[in-house]
């Protein structure tokens, strides 16, 4: 068994975690032998020259993917701890004024939750617990279209399952819904084309500018259809050269899943980061890949007077979609060593 003291080893874990292109804006407290924090960290990148910042303020203006993001690494530290055979505590900080601090903050990390390791409280590591925590190191982001045979519903089923949690709800998409998501992904995509704030922002996290584990780099872009205008995934090319083209077939063997909340607090999205990665971690157990889908969402945030018009006839915030299929290619994207300041000595 690990030894649940291991500081480094639970960060090691939270670094694994997916973020928006690849980001990593977090920062993690070490305040005593059995207390972690989280932050969101908007300030600069310390390891990169090119002065770019952590929080993205043209793709995620609202900073709701960036507590997402640090939701994702939430939920690798907290299975990390579980598997150790001890029973974490984790107070999420409430508040919509958390994504206030954020966008008002150029510098300073903000606390997002506090994670009581739980060294007097024992259970048993469920088997499932310890093959999500074995599935960290092999995730990875692949942005392929996805080849027959389409995954069976019953395994669809158990993914959807595994991306509800808490206030968090993950339902696959009917077709027209699917249809009506993609349109809109495609029509979005055409107009970052000509943002170029947007473009600008992008280039400075892809491509070569993916340094010391942060951003993508270009061998994780993924391919485009023989027509650009028909794509409904994120081109992360934009600012770079061509690449390899390829036939999606409007990517007909992807199976969509949305996850949604009821309210829309920053609460909401740290939950719904951890609900995505548990999501994740299950696909990647049973051998199934996964891409994200969310600039319609964002495109949404960036025009507040739209942002309360109803996606579908439902009226619930919309976070993320997923993409989940099969394909045979592989490639991963490097990430940084875990940064913490150890606040015991300080």
């Amino acid at each position: 068994m690990p030894d649940p003291f291991d500081l480094l080893r639970l960060l090691d874990a939270a670094r694994e975690a997916p973020s928006i292109l690849n980001t990593e804006p977090w920062l993690f407290r070490i305040v005593a032998d059995d207390h972690i924090q989280l932050c969101a960290d908007p300030g600069p990148d310390p390891n990169c020259p090119n002065g770019r910042e952590m929080r993205l303020k043209v793709t995620d203006v609202r900073a709701r993917e960036m507590i997402i993001s640090c939701g994702t690494a939430l939920f690798n530290l907290v299975l990390a701890i579980r598997v150790t055979g001890h029973d974490p505590v984790i107070d999420v900080v409430q508040g919509q004024d958390v994504a206030d601090l954020i966008l008002g903050r150029a510098k300073d990390p903000v606390l997002l939750a506090t994670v009581n390791i739980g060294i007097n409280r024992y259970r048993t590591t469920t088997p499932m617990e310890q093959h999500l925590y074995d599935a960290i190191e092999l995730r990875h982001t692949i942005r392929e279209p996805f080849q027959p045979p389409k995954l069976e519903m019953n395994l669809v089923t158990e993914l959807a399952r595994a991306g509800r949690m808490g206030p968090v709800n993950a339902r696959l998409l009917h077709r027209w819904e699917r249809r009506r998501f993609v349109n809109q992904a495609i029509e979005v995509n055409r107009q970052l084309r000509e943002n170029t704030k947007y473009v600008d922002e992008l280039k400075k996290w892809t491509g070569h500018h993916a340094v010391d584990g942060r951003g993508v780099p270009e061998e994780a872009f993924g391919p485009l259809p023989e027509d650009e205008d028909q794509s409904p995934i994120r081109d992360l090319g934009l600012a770079w050269g061509p690449r390899r083209h390829v036939l999606f077939e409007e990517d007909k063997n992807a199976h969509l899943i949305a996850l949604t909340t009821e309210s829309d607090t920053t609460a909401d999205w740290i939950y719904a980061g951890q609900a995505l990665q548990k999501l994740l971690l299950t696909a990647t157990h049973f051998g199934v890949q996964a891409s994200f889908m969310t600039q319609v969402f964002e495109e949404r945030d960036r025009n507040p007077e739209d942002r309360h018009n109803q996606l579908w006839p439902w009226p619930k915030p919309w976070h993320i979609v997923i993409r989940l299929g099969h394909t045979t290619m592989r490639y991963e994207t490097p990430h940084a060593n875990p940064r913490f300041e150890d606040m015991r000595t300080a």
